[in-house]
């Protein structure tokens, strides 16, 4: 973890954290071990769905304690301690660390702390995600269940906090997670890093202002991200020639012959099982299923696999969006070369798609998971949710990420490698800016 980071990020590598699931503890980590715990959180909610599988704990008889193949593992509160650590993780202690880092700009001055503009920050975002997330509550937290009985048709129950803030982390991240472009909460921060504009301004002017100088801003970066990797490939070969490895390209062309494949088995089991209304094959389901019968680790390691390849498919896409449409910010991950911020961001956009992409893996794989507590979650309990139930019946979210892979697939076809915008372009319009901000500041 500390290899991919900056030199002149590691001097403030320490952070407080008051979290331990179940105990009030305050507890000291270091960077190291609270990025570590993040990822952590991240791969169990991925490598939890087979051992939810494995537990069988809503298969008759489990309750009751006479179904011998039952596991004795209590997924329902495994599940619950998983999902809201990382919810913690992603209102609370990340977002600290990116207004902290972000905060620094290479003074010392005591006026502006990065303890004080952190706190602040955070602060505003905490009174923001819980002011949503009470209103939600209120408004639809209940899940409509149909079932089939004598005298009624259907039954209201509400299901518990937990599982709102499930079923609505689940369905505003899902789209952009599994769709590879997942851009929230991307220009928080970096706003606070731009010249001002003068009193002259009206608000519309100054809002264009600040956007002109984000776009800006992101040109440049792009363009120094990839003058930097043309440094690092002419430096190989002349000076440095003796630190090429061979092999790389290799390596790289086999993980992408990996990852094409996994990609294709993605878009068939989307299409013969997910889409139709009467699956016409079970797919991946079978697979994974035949694993468990005679060797269960084969299994688990199959879905850990196709499960996190929708994570690692979140971070790249970001990035690429980042690198073609310059609305969002850049956040490169390079060895020794990663800025603190950056590697937070995207630690939080790991954990950010994480509930998503375990909700996906528990839809895509329906039969392989049909005795498990997280279908009774989010098959059951959050599919039916007030307000979602329209969304998981025709399939919105599916369609969707469909359609945006193959217009993503068409672009990178068309147009497969990156290009640095114009230098003299960005020059120009960074003058004309200083310029057209001394101008309304003399007014």
């Amino acid at each position: 973890m500390t290899t991919r980071t900056q030199p002149t990020s590691r001097k403030r590598s320490w952070y407080a954290a008051c979290f331990l699931p179940g105990k009030a503890v305050v507890v000291v980590l270091t960077r190291r071990h609270w990025q570590v715990f993040g990822l952590f959180f991240a791969e169990a909610t991925v490598l939890l769905l087979p051992l939810d599988v494995a537990n069988n704990s809503t298969a008759i008889g489990c309750a009751e304690g006479w179904n011998t193949v039952c596991g004795n593992i209590n997924m329902d509160l495994l599940w619950l301690m998983v999902f809201l650590s990382i919810v913690i993780f992603l209102v609370v202690l990340l977002p600290f660390a990116i207004f902290y880092y972000e905060a620094d700009d290479g003074e010392d001055n005591p006026k502006n702390s990065q303890w004080g503009e952190a706190i602040k920050m955070e602060l505003g975002t905490i009174a923001v995600a819980a002011a949503l997330i009470t209103v939600l509550y209120i408004t639809s937290a209940e899940s409509n269940i149909p079932m089939r009985a004598l005298e009624v048709n259907s039954m209201s129950a509400s299901e518990g906090f937990q599982a709102y803030v499930d079923g609505t982390t689940v369905s505003t991240a899902a789209v952009t997670a599994a769709s590879n472009v997942t851009v929230q909460h991307l220009t928080l921060t970096l706003d606070q890093s731009m010249d001002r504009p003068g009193h002259g301004q009206s608000s519309w002017e100054r809002k264009k202002q600040r956007r002109l100088d984000f776009v800006t801003l992101n040109k440049f970066k792009q363009s120094v991200y990839l003058l930097e990797g043309d440094v690092v490939d002419l430096k190989l070969c002349h000076e440095e020639y003796r630190n090429f490895n061979p092999l790389k390209p290799f390596f790289k062309l086999l993980l992408g012959c990996i990852a094409s494949i996994i990609s294709c088995m993605w878009f068939f089991h989307i299409a013969l099982y997910m889409l139709p209304n009467t699956p016409l094959l079970p797919f991946l389901n079978t697979y994974f299923i035949w694993f468990d019968r005679w060797f269960p680790l084969f299994g688990t390691i199959s879905v850990g696999i196709f499960s996190s390849y929708l994570l690692a498919c979140a971070v790249k896409g970001c990035f690429k969006f980042g690198m073609r449409c310059f609305c969002i910010a850049l956040h490169p991950m390079k060895l020794h070369g990663t800025y603190m911020n950056s590697l937070v961001f995207n630690l939080g956009l790991v954990l950010l798609c994480a509930i998503p992409s375990v909700q996906f893996c528990d839809q895509a794989f329906a039969d392989y998971d049909r005795l498990t507590a997280l279908r009774t979650l989010m098959g059951v309990q959050i599919h039916y949710l007030k307000g979602m139930r329209t969304i998981w019946d025709y399939n919105i979210f599916v369609y969707a990420i469909l359609i945006i892979s193959l217009i993503t697939a068409g672009i990178l076809l068309a147009k497969p490698r990156d290009r640095a915008s114009p230098v003299d372009d960005i020059r120009k319009r960074i003058e004309r800016q200083v310029r057209d901000t001394a101008a309304a500041n003399s007014v």
